[in-house]
C-alpha cells in the first residue's frame, strides 16, 4: 500500500517537527518518530480506526496532539493532516 502526503500536511509535519526541537533538542526527532510509527500503523492496518465523515479516517498520534486524517482509496492510501 502506497501512502500520498498532501504537501500541506507535509509542510505541518515539517513545521511541528521544528516547533518541538526548538522547545527542547532531540524532541522534534522524536515527533518524526510518532509520525513515521502511524504511517506504519496505517499502511499495515488501514480500515482499523474510527470514521470521523464519509471516508475520512483519523489516527492519533501518541504522546503529541496531533491526528492524522486520512482516506482509504483503493489500494492506495491519502493523508491529509
Amino acid at each position: 500500500m502506497n501512502i500520498l502526503l498532501d504537501p500541506e500536511a507535509n509542510l505541518e509535519i515539517r513545521q511541528a517537527a521544528e516547533f518541538y526541537e526548538d522547545s527542547r533538542h532531540g524532541l522534534g526527532q522524536e515527533f518524526l518518530k510518532a509520525v513515521e510509527s502511524a504511517f506504519d500503523q496505517i499502511q499495515q492496518h488501514p480500515r482499523t480506526r474510527r470514521i470521523l465523515k464519509g471516508r475520512f479516517r483519523r489516527y492519533l498520534l501518541q504522546r503529541f496532539p496531533y491526528g492524522l486524517i486520512y482516506a482509504v482509496e483503493g489500494k492506495l492510501s491519502s493523508l491529509r493532516l
